[in-house]
């Protein structure tokens, strides 16, 4: 009884499967953007040493999603929250992270007078409609942050053809543009955050997505800005 009892209050197979639920809740299981729990720890590790967060650092997430990217943070006691504007989801985030302030809102509702250490974004600026919201998320973000700013998992504007052909050889032009009529996504020039950081006077780096394991990788770049 004890080697059950032992294996069911096991807190890494529990903490494994959080984890892989959230994975697939946040869409992390589709051909294109699939992650093992094996993969996404490797992944979110990266990004996390690339932001340089420190132990005291609190960490904000506009559009969160059920937060699989912050899950890890949390499980390492770092104050996390964020916005995102399907409820299912930040209901579940506050469930499964209890003690955090995840909040149902549009990203460009986000209320930057509430700060954070790190104000991050992961996959979701491909969704914005245009560039002038994307810049005021942005500048949001920027007045957020006492420290660190990220965009991560951004769709490249000079990728954006090879983008939709890899999509199309499953099937014909009419049955891909069926298929994501009014599911469109945005494409950014690096130039686009390279000028608000100037603007902001903000130190910046860009760099292109180079994880092997998630298809994606290949059309995304990701963007850092410091204070």
């Amino acid at each position: 009884m004890m080697n059950w009892q032992h294996i069911y209050n096991n807190q890494y197979r529990l903490e494994r499967y959080i984890q892989e639920l959230l994975l697939k809740v946040d869409g992390f299981d589709s051909p294109t953007g699939y992650f093992s729990v094996e993969d996404w720890t490797k992944y979110t590790q990266y990004h996390y040493g690339k932001l340089a967060i420190k132990p005291t650092d609190s960490i904000f997430e506009v559009g969160c999603g059920a937060g699989a990217f912050l899950y890890p943070l949390f499980l390492q006691k770092h104050r996390v929250g964020g916005i995102d504007f399907a409820n299912s989801l930040t209901s579940l985030a506050n469930a499964l992270m209890p003690n955090c302030n995840f909040q149902t809102a549009e990203a460009i509702e986000l209320n930057a007078e509430q700060n954070h250490d790190v104000v991050l974004s992961h996959g979701v600026f491909l969704y914005f409609e245009n560039l002038n919201y994307a810049r005021e998320v942005i500048i949001k973000m920027i007045q957020k942050a006492t420290s660190t700013i990220a965009i991560l998992d951004i769709n490249d504007a000079d990728k954006e053809h090879e983008y939709h052909q890899l999509r199309m050889k499953t099937m014909t032009k009419e049955e891909y543009e069926k298929k994501y009529s009014g599911l469109s996504h945005h494409f950014y020039n690096k130039s686009f955050f390279e000028d608000i950081a100037k603007e902001y006077k903000l130190d910046i780096e860009v760099w292109d997505q180079t994880f092997k394991k998630y298809n994606n990788s290949q059309f995304r770049f990701n963007v850092i800005m410091k204070k």
